[in-house]
């Protein structure tokens, strides 16, 4: 039994590590997720059921007057609901509405299908209630975490959708063509659904709780407008906000075609099975058709959220990785306007009914798919605004261009089915889709040099350091054009820190050389960490040295600024990182330059050199480090084992003098020795460091840690998150620097352990503080706070912190 619990333990852990999350999310995490999974398996079914047999009681060209009835419910219970918001709570109103919704289903149930009374309870219990509880819910959870817990576990919660779907479709399915239920008592089923909702809640309760954000006065007030002031501010934003004009059009054009595609796949369907039940001598019930219908949308369904799910695993982060947001937003209408093309061939051919039904379905199904690649793109090009204007535009295009956009799309299909003739509907529907994706697809093109415009005016514009970081942050993306110019350009002494490294690092990725002369400024920066930043830079350019060798100016340039830094800093960190670029550039220089720092009287100066002169593939080195094997200096003796560990010859000798290193009475000579046993990689020293763990200081054992998790140990990575809490200031700092220079994967193992810790420690502060505001929390909380936030490299929320800081 003993074994079987480790066995799972080591499961979770490998379980938390494949997803990026830790023990102590996984209760908010099942919580959520189910919620979500119940609300969402209701919606669809109600969905799935609502149209076979309102389809089947009023006939296919009624459809458009349920979709116009739906909508008006949803801005109706936007309305009302926004105003409740105010005065109860998220977790009242969810299980309040929940109550009713499913006793409004259990009541359509008992009713005539085809009376007023039974699609007066049915819409008011789908479209008024569902659709609320969809939207309460979202803010519900975003409660439940912390913003640093919802980057890691939002993408496994919204996976309850895809699966919501399918486990729906099947249930239809099941019960519908193998259990022979009618459509109409499956509202019982629903109903039963829903109530699950209770016991969760009652289980899970504890977990329901709001946990506290980390925002200022500002941003809280701004929370606490109702929806209708938010759209107010959201129209006002819009009108001076080009992009966001666009952005409108885009929403509005997204959800005005949902139903005409919506109409099209139902029409073909019920066509098919009309023409099914025609050449059939079997006689239907009563209930017949609607429950065909249901298990065919149902089946369906099935098949799209499959589909959806594994699209939204494998290819959406990485598609908008690969081309940009604006250009992953165009994928969109430009292959549903491909699919558009064939429906509408396939409705020109009158005896090719297979034709219709699977252009329909194809349709159907690509939009449905390139739907959720579209929205993630739609959600990350809101990082393109300023933070304190963000959730009222959201807002704003939620409650008015996405139900406006439905009403007008569905007044075009009523026009379509009122005005021509029933042999051409089809084709003028599919026009009608064609013309819409024509428009998206051009004021997505028109998108694109105004996303970058509005990113380049907040990054100038702005006094908000983090505004400026997002801009940077919108600008390394793909899909921009005269980056480096416009990141180039903010480059300056004066600029916030944290703005100039995070430009900095953008142009590490986009490698860009004519963005060298504005790097080059900086050498001459007071601050020694923004130069070492600017220097650092410099090293990271791929073929730097060929395209010197065209810029001559340039490279004089270079070399005289270098050489300056190297002789005026008195940072030796910095001093190293020139002698890197030298070596990079190949410079005629550059080796008399080295063994004129070899003979520096400067220990730790001739330590750099031994390092960098490593760093050539060239044995002749040998002959001028060799000395420093045996010297008395604990870097430079490291230098130079590390020089020569490469060079098969010398392996034996600096063995030696790696054991006399670790085997020494002075205790910084035995550290280095540790050190440099993990930055040559000599594994076989495992057990030996292993065996002086026993016997070690709590410093010592602090550098064998690190080399041990160097080498794959991951048994050891959770001792170094211990360190990064210690008490002394000197372990504690070390261990902040050395964890930056472990190799990827174990950084990266590192970090994401990490993460959940400080989320851990966040989570429990902030409860203790018992605000989430910035301005009413103890300074000692500001600083336990800021300190965390550090260790993870959070830079947005540290700007925060020492804001308010300076204040006080």
């Amino acid at each position: 039994m003993k074994n079987k619990y480790k066995y799972m333990k080591k499961i979770l852990h490998y379980l938390n590590l494949l997803l990026n999350v830790s023990n102590h999310e996984w209760a908010r995490i099942i919580f959520a997720w189910t919620l979500k999974l119940i609300i969402h398996i209701a919606f669809v079914m109600g969905s799935t059921i609502i149209l076979a047999i309102f389809v089947d009681n009023e006939g296919i060209d009624k459809l458009p007057l349920m979709y116009i009835i739906s909508a008006i419910l949803v801005i109706m219970g936007s309305g009302i609901f926004a105003f409740l918001l105010e005065k109860y709570s998220k977790k009242s109103q969810i299980l309040s509405m929940t109550f009713f919704s499913a006793l409004l289903f259990a009541f359509s149930a008992t009713l005539s299908d085809s009376s007023w009374l039974f699609y007066g309870s049915f819409f008011i219990a789908l479209s008024f209630f569902i659709a609320q509880i969809n939207i309460i819910l979202a803010l519900f959870i975003e409660e439940m975490f912390s913003p640093l817990e919802s980057e890691r576990t939002f993408p496994i919660i919204e996976s309850s959708e895809p699966i919501g779907g399918i486990i729906a479709g099947i249930i239809l399915t099941i019960l519908v063509k193998y259990n022979h239920f009618h459509a109409i008592n499956l509202l019982y089923v629903i109903a039963g659904i829903l109530l699950i909702v209770f016991p969760i809640f009652f289980l899970f309760q504890r977990f329901g709780n709001k946990v506290p954000k980390l925002e200022s006065k500002e941003e809280h007030e701004n929370k606490d407008h109702s929806q209708l002031d938010a759209i107010k501010k959201g129209v006002r934003h819009i009108k001076g906000v080009p992009f966001l004009k666009s952005m409108f059009l885009i929403v509005f054009l997204q959800f005005s075609l949902v139903n005409l595609i919506e109409y099209q796949y139902t029409y073909v369907l019920d066509s098919e099975l009309a023409a099914q039940q025609a050449s059939s001598s079997h006689v239907e019930s009563s209930h017949g058709r609607a429950d065909a219908l249901t298990h065919g949308l149902a089946f369906w369904h099935v098949m799209f959220s499959i589909v959806t799910f594994f699209s939204q695993i494998l290819s959406g982060s990485r598609l908008q990785r690969h081309f940009g947001v604006i250009k992953t937003l165009q994928l969109h209408p430009i292959v549903n306007f491909i699919s558009g093309i064939f429906t509408l061939i396939s409705f020109g051919y009158g005896p090719a009914a297979f034709l219709r039904y699977g252009a329909a379905i194809t349709s159907r199904g690509v939009f449905e798919v390139t739907g959720v690649i579209h929205r993630t793109s739609y959600h990350a090009s809101f990082y393109a605004l300023k933070r304190s204007i963000r959730e009222q535009v959201k807002e704003f295009m939620e409650g008015v261009a996405r139900p406006f956009g439905i009403i007008f799309g569905t007044s075009i299909l009523m026009i379509i089915l009122f005005v021509v003739p029933i042999q051409h509907q089809n084709t003028a529907i599919s026009l009608s889709i064609l013309i819409g994706m024509i428009t998206m697809t051009m004021a997505l093109s028109k998108m694109k040099k105004q996303y970058t415009l509005l990113a380049k005016k907040n990054l100038q514009a702005s006094r908000n350091p983090i505004d400026k970081i997002e801009a940077v942050e919108i600008l390394a993306q793909n899909g921009h054009q005269n980056v480096s110019g416009i990141l180039g350009k903010n480059l300056f002494d004066k600029q916030h820190d944290v703005v100039v490294k995070s430009i900095l690092q953008t142009l590490k990725r986009t490698n860009d050389h004519e963005s060298l002369s504005d790097i080059l400024k900086l050498l001459r920066s007071k601050k020694a960490h923004i130069q070492y930043e600017a220097i650092q830079t410099l090293s990271s350019f791929s073929q730097l040295n060929e395209f010197l060798k065209s810029h001559s100016f340039t490279k004089h340039r270079i070399l005289e600024l270098l050489k300056e830094v190297f002789l005026t800093t008195k940072s030796k960190k910095i001093k190293s990182e020139v002698v890197q670029v030298l070596k990079n550039i190949h410079h005629s220089e550059t080796i008399p330059f080295l063994l004129s720092i070899l003979e520096n009287e400067d220990e730790s100066l001739v330590a750099d050199g031994v390092y960098v002169c490593g760093l050539f593939d060239d044995i002749s080195i040998s002959h001028y480090i060799e000395k420093h094997l045996s010297s008395e200096h604990p870097r430079l003796k490291s230098a130079a084992i590390q020089a020569l560990w490469r060079f098969p010859n010398y392996r034996l000798k600096v063995l030696v003098q790696l054991t006399k290193m670790i085997e020494s009475k002075e205790i910084e000579m035995r550290i280095s020795g540790i050190h440099t046993i993990g930055l040559i990689g000599a594994i076989q020293e495992t057990k030996r460091l292993e065996r002086m763990l026993k016997t070690a200081d709590e410093k010592e054992q602090m550098y064998i840690y690190f080399v041990l998790a160097r080498f794959g140990f991951d048994e050891y990575l959770p001792r170094i998150i211990e360190l990064l809490f210690h008490k002394e200031e000197h372990i504690l700092e070390y261990s902040k620097k050395y964890i930056q220079k472990l190799p990827h994967d174990v950084y990266k193992k590192m970090h994401n352990l990490l993460v959940h810790e400080v989320s851990h420690k966040i989570h429990s502060l902030l409860l203790q503080a018992k605000t989430s505001i910035l301005e009413n929390m103890k300074t000692l909380h500001l600083k336990e706070l800021q300190g965390l936030y550090e260790l993870i490299a959070e830079t947005k929320e540290i700007l925060k912190i020492e804001e308010e800081l300076k204040t006080r």
